[in-house]
C-alpha cells in the first residue's frame, strides 16, 4: 500500500511540474520583447506579427492535438505529449 501512495504522489509532482513548464513556456516571448527587439531591429508591427504567429500555431494545432489527447489513451499520450519538443 506504501508503494503504491509513493507513486501516485510521484505521479502528481510529476504532472505539476509539467505543468509549470507549460505555463512558463507560453510567457517565456512576452519577457523577451525587449531583448528581441533591440538585438533584430524589430518594430513594432512586426513585434505584433510574433505574437500573433505564437499564438496563431498554438490555436490552430491546439484544436487537433487536444482531440487527439481526449480520444487517445492517457498512458500513451501522457508521455508523448510532454516529450514533444524538448528534445
Amino acid at each position: 500500500m506504501k508503494s503504491q501512495q509513493q507513486s501516485l504522489w510521484l505521479s502528481v509532482v510529476v504532472l505539476f511540474a509539467i505543468n509549470i513548464l507549460n505555463f512558463y513556456d507560453r510567457h517565456v516571448p512576452g519577457a523577451l520583447v525587449e531583448p528581441m527587439r533591440k538585438e533584430f531591429h524589430l518594430n513594432d508591427s512586426q513585434i505584433g506579427l510574433l505574437g500573433s504567429a505564437f499564438i496563431w500555431i498554438y490555436a490552430i494545432f491546439g484544436v487537433p492535438l487536444g482531440r487527439i489527447a481526449d480520444s487517445a489513451s492517457r498512458k500513451s499520450s501522457w508521455p508523448g505529449g510532454s516529450s514533444y519538443g524538448r528534445r
